[in-house]
């Protein structure tokens, strides 16, 4: 047997499949209307392994498309942030994580897949070596 079922999030509607076998119905799934990071990248100090995302700047990439995330330096930065990236958005990327006084950090095939509701968000350590 095969349900459908939409689900009505503000001005977006979900269609949500599913397959199963007996005479029970499936039970419905209830998405929440937040958005949510493909990509998460904490930025460390290689040696320390402290934070270190103050002034940071990652580009995301897969094929044409390109993203730019950038932790500003200053008085309001926390080095403790955490840079999110491709939001709802299922794809193969590159990564590369600079901040000055330090080597760029590379990383290629982070695969973010779709989740049934949003993306099944992916972490990755960039640990920048000083130098």
């Amino acid at each position: 047997m095969i349900g459908k079922f939409y689900l009505l999030l503000g001005s977006t509607a979900l269609l949500l499949v599913s397959a199963c076998g007996g005479d029970s119905e499936p039970e419905p799934v209830a998405c929440t209307a937040s958005i949510e990071a493909g990509i998460l990248i904490q930025v460390t100090d290689s040696a320390s392994g402290n934070p270190i995302s103050c002034a940071a700047r990652a580009v995301v990439t897969a094929g044409t498309y390109s993203e730019t995330v950038d932790n500003p330096s200053g008085p309001a930065c926390f080095d403790t942030a955490i840079l999110g990236a491709v939001f709802e958005r299922a794809g193969t990327y590159a990564i590369t994580v600079s901040k000055p006084g330090y080597l760029d950090f590379a990383i290629n095939d982070v695969v973010v897949t779709a989740g049934v509701c949003h993306v099944n968000t992916v972490t990755v350590q960039a640990r920048l070596s000083p130098m």
